[in-house]
């Protein structure tokens, strides 16, 4: 049983939003639990820890070490120094009805703007969270992959992990119909903190999703195309992956489309 608490007061959310203050100042902050596994295989399995900050026109997702490693570093020159990287770089940034996803291929960090999803509300489908009601709600991406979410309305915050925005309510919960990725929220608070994007050093802007899949199944199949000659030391988690290719196998099932 997923493990979720409130640490705000619900009555503060039925406040409307006060044109006062800045565009960029959030309202609230959701911690998420994103699992990884493979349908096929039980043991195959990661799990990671990312935190939403948002009003109700922006946003910030990004895996929380990420968010502290990159946007708490005065000059951002300097982190080509220190080469342990977050365990996971990704970041979705939303402002308005433009939503960009910032995904890495190895070294390299790449851009694109985000599809909107359309949802369809499921009538009659509730689920407690704690004694809290949610809804459930379904979308099928682009690429063919059906999610479904469970949003609760009575914090009238269109928002949720990654991608999964625009119901009418705060998303608690968002998963693909396999359960090969999973995203669940911990718990949340009200916070007045400034939203900002991922201060990455470098991103490559894809012209579309199209093109930044392209890119990545290009780098999958073609490991060649990896810089092995690179001669920054980088680690993720300790381990060294400066030489590392892409050599095995990848559950399409486990990537984020």
């Amino acid at each position: 049983m997923m493990k979720f608490f409130f640490l705000f007061i619900l009555s503060a959310f039925s406040i409307s939003f006060r044109a006062q203050n800045p565009k960029d100042q959030a309202e609230i902050i959701v911690h998420y639990e994103m699992t990884l596994q493979d349908p096929s295989n039980t043991e195959n399995k990661s799990t990671y820890n990312f935190v939403l900050i948002a009003n109700r026109e922006m946003s910030i997702f990004a895996d929380t070490a990420a968010h502290n490693y990159y946007n708490n570093t005065k000059s951002p020159e300097l982190r080509i120094l220190h080469t342990t990287l977050p365990r996971s770089r990704t970041s979705v940034f939303k402002y308005g009805k433009k939503t960009t996803t910032y995904l890495p291929i190895l070294y390299d960090m790449f851009s694109y703007e985000e599809p909107n999803l359309e949802w369809e509300l499921i009538p009659g489908e509730t689920k407690k969270f704690n004694n809290y009601t949610c809804y459930l709600a379904k979308t099928k991406s682009k690429e063919e992959r059906i999610y479904y979410a469970w949003y609760y309305p009575e914090v009238s915050i269109p928002e949720g992990p990654y991608r999964f925005k625009g119901l009418p309510g705060l998303i608690l919960e968002a998963y693909s119909e396999d359960k090969a990725v999973v995203f669940s929220a911990l718990g949340m608070k009200k916070t007045d903190e400034k939203i900002e994007k991922i201060n990455y050093l470098s991103v490559i802007h894809m012209k579309d999703k199209k093109e930044f899949i392209k890119r990545r199944n290009e780098m999958i199949t073609n490991p060649s195309l990896i810089n092995t000659n690179s001669t920054v030391n980088v680690k993720i988690d300790g381990e060294d992956i400066s030489k590392r290719v892409l050599n095995q196998k990848i559950n399409p099932k486990m990537l984020l489309d």
